[in-house]
């Protein structure tokens, strides 16, 4: 059986669904693949780039497919002990630290491509001994400095977009290098991001399909739109 490695944030993830109603899952089904599904809620595109080259890099191009869900550009994150804790606008005006330490679809590591071992839940559960004294004062830190870049930093939303475009950029190249089976998945085709990316010419866009958001409360794919986007992604790379 050959592989399947996704990653992505929480429309990759899947918001509310439960793990069958994923797309991730459903592609899996689909291409009689072994999954390995390191999306999670939140992620940023500096986490996914990381993760997913650490993670690539231990698995081999001739029996594995590659799909990574594009996620938003003004989300950031750091490692701590090896696992990254990503930081978003839910963070703001107040702290959502404690949330993001739940193993469930919030922390992601670098060193580990198979997430779903008990071994590694064992592993993340301990970050919660570290909260208050070691992890607490550096995300709120973290704040301070992302407060700080909008305030200060004139350019700070074309410096996001250009970072956010060189790590999809760097990503890509790794992918053909590596000669892996990949596609990029981005979620909302009409906001300003995507657009940027489109007339973009360092990215290869060929190997880009787009979706447009849902229409709904949460704005994230529902269990059927699921069904739609892995067919599409399907019927696209396999």
């Amino acid at each position: 059986m050959k592989n399947l490695y996704i990653n992505g944030c929480s429309f990759t993830a899947g918001d509310n669904l439960e793990d069958k109603e994923t797309w991730p899952y459903k592609l899996a089904q689909l291409s009689n693949s072994n999954l390995y599904d390191n999306s999670a809620n939140g992620q940023s595109m500096g986490s996914i780039f990381l993760n997913s080259i650490n993670h690539l890099s231990t698995l081999s191009s001739s029996d594995t497919t590659v799909v990574i869900g594009l996620t938003w550009p003004h989300r950031h994150y750091f490692t701590y002990k090896g696992w990254n804790i990503n930081v978003t606008n839910a963070d703001f005006p107040k702290p959502r630290l404690s949330s993001k330490l739940n193993y469930w679809r919030r922390l992601t590591s670098s060193n580990h491509v198979n997430k779903n071992l008990i071994e590694v839940e064992e592993i993340a559960s301990e970050l919660k001994n570290d909260i208050d004294e070691n992890i607490k004062p550096i995300y709120l830190a973290k704040r301070e400095y992302i407060k700080a870049m909008i305030t200060h930093n004139k350019d700070y939303t074309k410096d996001l977009f250009n970072l956010y475009s060189a790590q999809i950029t760097s990503l890509q190249s790794f992918l053909e290098y590596k000669k892996f089976n990949y596609c990029l998945v981005g979620f909302d085709s009409n906001s300003s991001h995507i657009k940027k990316l489109i007339n973009s010419n360092n990215i290869e866009l060929s190997k880009i399909l787009y979706f447009n958001k849902t229409e709904n409360k949460t704005a994230h794919p529902t269990a059927e739109d699921c069904d739609r986007i892995s067919k599409k992604i399907y019927e696209t790379i396999f």
